[in-house]
């Protein structure tokens, strides 16, 4: 998927808002660096539960 910078309102703010809302629910709010292995399983659990598919 490719966004352009500036796409305000289109697919890129949807995909913004979708992550955004994962990272909420899971209460993700440390760093990275602060993540065991165990969350940062979990947040991609959440990831793909919400269509969010990483590669």
């Amino acid at each position: 998927m490719e966004v352009e910078n500036g796409d305000a309102g289109g697919e890129g703010s949807r995909v913004k808002d979708k992550v955004l809302g994962v990272l909420k629910q899971g209460d993700f709010e440390k760093r990275s660096s602060r993540l065991t292995q165990v969350d940062f399983l979990y947040l991609l659990s959440l990831f793909n539960k919400a269509g969010i598919h990483l590669s």
